[in-house]
């Protein structure tokens, strides 16, 4: 369904004498750098069922992947100074793409993600940066008690592209096998199982009429060509499946107590291997997928998102809120009346976010949120949310320079929230005592632990 305010794409790909984003107007230092291509990225904005790394390989060979962007607005080769930044570094930009696919299962069998991130796909800089695609299954089991981190790293080579439209995806590397068939653009099948890996299998599917329309954002601007798309095809999902996790695989993973990353199990769950106990489940419930990708190297990157679905009630939202951008931060808003799906979208100046309660993650070393309280008004309507977050998975690297000083750290929770018209009736809400959601905090850190 379209949004109801601000175009999403039409601005970036008009002509430069109809360019209205504000922040090519602006004099600025950003005009000494280059933007990625309009044509480039009015393809990869089109955001089908296929992973988009191979389309960013085949522009990054090319090697005219960038273009002039100046407060007259874009197109063309690039200015003096913009070849002069943009010639140092340009060897290097590939290293700035990421794409992430994030697949949330919320249901009290099984509370996290699969998330599916290619970074850095050319494994440039191995000296003090990581490569390739990164597979992570967290979450909490046992109806939240327990929590466990798994992650493995597929080197490129790895890794084959399938059908017409790289719709899927398989991969082999060190006994372990992962496999995606994303065979519609809200609907995907995925394995993953072999040595010392979780055994899982699971189908998503997205609400019909539910799928947000893709955003683009370039004012991240601090690199060549930086840009951010966020495709939310399935902001309200089914998902259902079963996983298996052997006492072997348990045993394999260090212990949360004991600050062990990547992967790591929670103390219970340790105990329980010890005594020959593994731990298997069936799930059946809400979930949310999510397909971003664009470039921004990885130590500027950061984010403040959460998402709470609701598929049986067809309700569903979604804050996204990125550093350093005014155009990636807004709230959507889903609800079915009457059989029919509705939308709202609450823009920056539209809403106001409070981490009302937060902590200091000593495993992490930065601050994180623990509960949310966010309100908003815009075009009629008034939303208030309260986020309350149970646990904080850390996602940490710590073998290379680089991604040590970055950090991402996985959210489970509750959510409850209302939508109120003018005249201060409900026109959507979450059930009592809210539902089950998931979010994302992540931004550079200084202060990291040792690495091994």
């Amino acid at each position: 369904m379209p949004p109801d305010t601000t175009s999403y794409v039409s601005d970036i790909f008009a002509p430069a004498q109809e360019t209205t984003r504000g922040h090519w107007g602006r004099p600025s230092l950003s005009n000494l750098i280059a933007g990625f291509r309009r044509e480039y990225l009015a393809e990869a904005s089109e955001c089908t069922v296929g992973w988009r790394l191979p389309s960013y390989m085949s522009w990054f060979e090319k090697g005219d992947f960038l273009e002039n962007v100046d407060t007259l607005g874009r197109g063309g080769p690039q200015n003096a100074a913009q070849r002069l930044v943009s010639g140092a570094v340009k060897s290097l930009l590939p290293a700035s793409f990421v794409e992430w696919r994030y697949y949330a299962i919320l249901t009290p069998e099984f509370h996290g993600i699969l998330g599916l991130s290619f970074f850095n796909p050319k494994a440039q800089l191995d000296s003090i940066a990581e490569g390739g695609l990164i597979a992570i299954f967290a979450g909490n089991v046992q109806g939240g008690k327990e929590a466990f981190c798994w992650q493995h790293l597929f080197p490129l080579t790895s890794l084959r592209f399938g059908g017409e439209k790289c719709e899927t995806l398989e991969g082999h590397h060190q006994g372990v096998t992962l496999k995606v068939h994303q065979y519609a653009v809200n609907a995907a099948r995925v394995e993953l199982c072999g040595n010392l890996a979780p055994e899982l299998t699971f189908e998503h599917v997205g609400l019909p009429d539910a799928a947000l329309f893709p955003f683009v954002v370039e004012d991240l601007k601090r690199v060549p060509g930086a840009h951010w798309i966020v495709h939310c095809p399935s902001p309200v999902a089914e998902a259902k499946g079963h996983f298996r996790m052997s006492t072997d695989v348990l045993a394999s993973l260090g212990a949360r107590s004991a600050v062990s990353y990547p992967n790591f199990a929670s103390d219970g769950l340790k105990m329980a291997a010890s005594a020959g106990q593994g731990i298997e489940a069936s799930f059946h419930g809400s979930g949310y997928y999510e397909h971003s990708f664009g470039m921004n190297p990885l130590p500027l990157h950061g984010w403040d998102f959460m998402f709470a679905p609701d598929f049986e009630k067809g309700t569903g939202l979604v804050m996204q809120t990125y550093l350093r951008s005014d155009d990636m931060h807004f709230i959507e808003v889903l609800w079915t009346e009457n059989g029919v799906r509705k939308y709202t979208r609450f823009g920056k100046g539209d809403f106001k976010l409070d981490w009302v309660r937060s902590a200091w993650h000593p495993d992490i070393r930065a601050k994180v949120p623990m509960e949310r309280h966010i309100v908003g008004s815009r075009g009629g309507y008034t939303l208030e949310i309260f986020n309350h977050i149970d646990d904080q998975l850390p996602f940490l690297r710590q073998r290379k320079l680089i991604v040590r000083h970055f950090f991402i750290s996985e959210e489970t929770g509750r959510t409850s929230w209302v939508l109120r018209n003018a005249a201060g009736k409900e026109v959507a809400s979450s059930r009592p005592g809210g539902v089950l959601s998931g979010g994302e905090v992540a931004y550079p850190r200084i202060f990291t632990p040792g690495h091994s």
